[in-house]
């Protein structure tokens, strides 16, 4: 796997509307800088569900 050219991590997301776009961006940022690493969709959701934090991503 290439390493890639370096790329800050996205700030978890806590489920502020206002932050959501942001947080969209960052992640996508990191799926074009890093693409070796998210071959396929699932990998990108597996990658941005790690970065919520509390309940945003359940029930």
């Amino acid at each position: 796997m290439a390493k890639g050219p370096d790329v800050n991590k996205p700030m978890p997301f806590t489920g502020v509307c206002t932050k959501l776009k942001e947080f969209i961006s960052q992640c996508k940022l990191h799926f074009r800088l890093k693409g070796d690493w998210f071959p396929d969709e699932a990998t990108q959701i597996y990658f941005a569900l790690s970065y919520i934090q509390g309940r945003t991503a359940g029930p």
